[in-house]
C-alpha cells in the first residue's frame, strides 16, 4: 500500500474522550484533546514521522497515524465559526461543527444561533455563506 500524505488535508479522526484511545493522542495534547470532547472531521497542518499536528476549530494536537479509522477527505465547502445562512432564510447563523456523512460522501453542518445549537443537520446545498451588507 502506497504512503498516504497527510499534511494540507482534511481528514476524518475518529476519537472520543473517555474511549480507551488516548494513546492515538500525544500524551501533552491529551488534556486539550479531552476539554474538545472528540475529535472527527480536522485539519492536518503538518505531517511527522509517527503523528500529525491537525487543527479541529481553533485547536492544534498531536494525533497518531496509527488510527485505523484515519481517512483523507474532500476540503469542506464551509469552516468553522463562518457565517453562513438557511438558503430560505436571511438570519446569520454560526457553522459549529462539520460531520462526515459516511453513506452519503459528503459533508453536512451544524449550526448554531447565538448560544443555541440548531437541531437540524444541513448539507452544501442548504447553506451559504452569509453577505453582511451592514
Amino acid at each position: 500500500m502506497a504512503h498516504q500524505h497527510y499534511s494540507g488535508k482534511w481528514i476524518f479522526y475518529p476519537w472520543q474522550k473517555e474511549s480507551e484511545l488516548d494513546h492515538l493522542i500525544l500524551k501533552e495534547d491529551l488534556l486539550k484533546a479531552n476539554d474538545l470532547g472528540g475529535i472527527g472531521i480536522c485539519f492536518c497542518t503538518e505531517e511527522l514521522e509517527d503523528w500529525l499536528k491537525v487543527k479541529y476549530k481553533s485547536q492544534v494536537i498531536k494525533v497518531s497515524k496509527k488510527n485505523s479509522g484515519l481517512k483523507i477527505l474532500p476540503e469542506p465547502k464551509f469552516k468553522w465559526l463562518e457565517k453562513v445562512t438557511i438558503l430560505k432564510y436571511e438570519d446569520p447563523l454560526i457553522l459549529d461543527e462539520i460531520s462526515w456523512h459516511h453513506k452519503k460522501k459528503q459533508y453536512f453542518y451544524t449550526l448554531k444561533k447565538g448560544d443555541k445549537v440548531l437541531k437540524k443537520r444541513y448539507f452544501d446545498d442548504d447553506l451559504k455563506l452569509f453577505e453582511d451588507n451592514a
